[in-house]
């Protein structure tokens, strides 16, 4: 199934949901398929009679799993435990409100979001027999395995890992060491250590300096920051218009010393 993973991406772009939505249903868009939308998107979708599924997430992870997961750091599960009982109280009474009363819940939902669903839109959608509504985790390590988990470099990640390793099954455990031998995909765009400089009639400026970013295929990678930053000379020296003065510049593995490179 691994070296099946990646199989379609290059027939995949990287959309929020809402973009997404937008797309596909406006039927002026090359985007005719959507893989996993979240609620409410994919139940508007659903709508349209032009809208089939064709599997969903329980289908791939043979029954229902968790959809969200609430994270922390050690130092603050450990150090602020009266902080973490009060959330997981509070958590609890949502969730056992959502329960026993959908119909308030899915009316606070459209008044705190302001969503355009109707209150009955979004009581058919947590009644939905695919929702279970539950703190309890479920199949969160076949997720992981999907996902890669475990693919992180040492230091901070290492302490994390071990962290999670001492409240996880012994199984957990050797699912998150065999990720971490399995190899990354090479990126499309890989910038190491690149610094980049040009002349002006007066001085010799340096547009970045030992910069590193890698962009995967259907990634979206957006670079920001204020005016002078560097971030078109960036790009001229992604299109070979502008040398590196040090560090690599490659795609699909191969270095970039021109345009036509």
């Amino acid at each position: 199934m691994q070296e099946q993973q990646h199989k379609l991406d290059p027939w995949t772009v990287s959309l929020s949901h809402p973009d997404g939505l937008a797309q596909m249903m406006s039927g002026k868009s090359e985007i005719h398929g959507s893989l996993h939308p979240s609620a409410p998107f994919m139940y508007q979708e659903l709508e349209d009679k032009r809208v089939h599924r064709v599997l969903n997430s329980n289908d791939v992870f043979g029954g229902p799993h968790t959809f969200n997961v609430v994270w922390a750091t050690a130092k603050l599960y450990e150090g602020e435990p009266k902080i973490v009982q009060a959330f997981l109280a509070a958590l609890r009474t949502a969730t056992k409100e959502v329960n026993d009363d959908p119909a308030g819940s899915a009316a606070l939902w459209v008044k705190a979001d302001k969503s355009k669903l109707t209150p009955a839109e979004a009581e058919k959608i947590i009644r939905d027999k695919d929702n279970t509504w539950t703190m309890t985790p479920q199949k969160v390590m076949v997720v992981a395995d999907v996902h890669g988990a475990g693919r992180h470099g040492a230091g901070k990640g290492d302490k994390l890992e071990r962290y999670v390793c001492r409240r996880y099954s012994r199984s957990a455990r050797q699912l998150m060491a065999d990720a971490r031998h399995r190899p990354m995909t090479s990126a499309l765009l890989e910038v190491k250590g690149v610094t980049l400089q040009y002349k002006t009639p007066r001085h010799l400026v340096t547009a970045t300096y030992q910069i590193d970013f890698s962009v995967h295929q259907s990634d979206r990678y957006v670079i920001l920051g204020p005016s002078g930053c560097g971030k078109t000379t960036v790009l001229k020296a992604v299109g070979g218009f502008m040398p590196p003065v040090e560090g690599s510049i490659r795609i699909n593995g191969r270095a970039i010393r021109s345009p036509r490179t």
